[in-house]
């Protein structure tokens, strides 16, 4: 149901004639009416607004036709909506319990609609409108809904009241929720790489489109250490024919770990410190919307060329810290030299210390390191000593 106070009346004052030879009476009449009348709109139903999500209103689900592709994303970006071109037409959306997404035809996020737009979302296959937005009066309607499940859901794309438009739209939408991480495609042939703990959104090789025919690539997603590498997202892929499978390792070989090959849901952890490979292959026919996963490292990755040796003549307090520290050394122990090293081996900060023997040493770091585990290599004359200190 959509309520539209456009063409409403002012309410008229009628004052019977008897009261008018009266002023006072009469002004005293009228303010009354007048406040009555304020009060009263008070109490009316607001028009939707085009910035909430507002539940149980909106147009049927039968208002809009279409919308059998399945669109998928992880994408903190606002893309286009292949299946929603002109009003009358509905989108169909693949969606994670907790997340937040978003469905625009603002030009603010990439959108194009001239005229009055309303949006309409069901969660299938229920065809009772969840969530209802439009824009009154203008072309830019919007709608945020965070899913309270993991499920799919219809948006319908509408011109006021309910109808439909020939004219070409461009709606968009994206998961407000998702991290906005660096986007890797699986290549359509050969293979490319991921460095331990780099964490990134995982395409297949059509990126925000569909995947192509005949494709057959990998990704190697590195891990070391302690790095636990988890995928989660979700997929739309040709049924028995087109698969995207992991593989324990750096080369898609022997049995893979899992397949996808269907429309769905990815959760997947690795154990710890094991590389994973994502090879996605397509047949000569068909191509759907592919997969968009999130890829998020846990835990530490191990270090090239570093390694904790003579840690217990080492003592940093506090640990974890904001910043500042204090290094405690054995007392026969000169610094000459202190180096701050990220989990991937780059040397952030080097420090020349006047270090006498036997006193503690404090370590000052600037704001602009990041929050994080490192490790700390100090150079002494007799060698050098590693021990790790977490930044808040």
């Amino acid at each position: 149901m959509r309520i539209d106070f456009t063409n409403t009346r002012p309410m008229a004052l009628i004052i019977p004639s008897q009261l008018r030879s009266d002023p006072l009476l009469a002004k005293a009449l009228t303010h009354g009416a007048l406040m009555l009348a304020c009060c009263c709109s008070l109490l009316l139903p607001l028009p939707a607004n085009a910035q909430v999500c507002v539940p149980a209103q909106g147009c049927a689900f039968s208002a809009a036709s279409g919308g059998n592709v399945l669109q998928v994303s992880a994408n903190n970006a606002f893309m286009p909506i292949s299946t929603m071109t002109s009003a009358g037409r509905r989108g169909y959306f693949i969606v994670r319990a907790g997340e937040t997404y978003e469905w625009s035809t603002r030009q603010a996020d990439s959108a194009s609609v001239g005229y009055e737009s309303e949006l309409t979302l069901f969660q299938a296959p229920s065809t009772t409108p969840a969530c209802y937005g439009n824009d009154p009066g203008g072309p830019e309607a919007f709608i945020t809904w965070t899913s309270p499940t993991d499920g799919a859901v219809y948006v319908g794309l509408n011109e006021v009241p309910c109808t439909g438009n020939a004219s070409a739209s461009v709606v968009t939408w994206r998961c407000a929720s998702c991290p906005e991480l660096p986007e890797v495609l699986v290549p359509d042939s050969g293979s490319n790489e991921v460095a331990c703990g780099t964490n990134v959104r995982l395409l297949d090789p059509g990126g925000n489109g569909y995947y192509p025919n005949d494709a057959n690539g990998y990704t190697v997603l590195h891990a070391s250490g302690t790095a636990v590498i988890q995928l989660r997202g979700t997929s739309a892929i040709e049924n028995w024919f087109d698969k995207l499978a992991v593989f324990a390792g750096s080369a898609p070989v022997g049995t893979p770990l899992v397949t996808y090959d269907a429309s769905g849901y990815i959760d997947y952890t690795g154990a710890p410190g094991q590389t994973l490979t994502a090879r996605f292959r397509s047949d000569g026919s068909s191509f759907m919307a592919g997969f968009d996963l999130q890829v998020t490292y846990t835990d530490l990755c191990a270090v090239v060329g570093i390694h904790e040796r003579g840690a217990a003549q080492l003592n940093i307090y506090p640990n974890p810290s904001s910043g500042s520290f204090t290094l405690l050394c054995s007392s026969d122990m000169q610094v000459l030299q202190l180096d701050l090293v990220d989990v991937h081996g780059s040397t952030i900060r080097t420090f020349h210390p006047r270090h006498v023997i036997g006193t503690p040493l404090r370590v000052e770091l600037e704001n602009s390191v990041a929050s994080g585990c490192y490790f700390l290599r100090v150079h002494t004359p007799t060698g050098v000593r590693v021990t790790r200190v977490v930044i808040q």
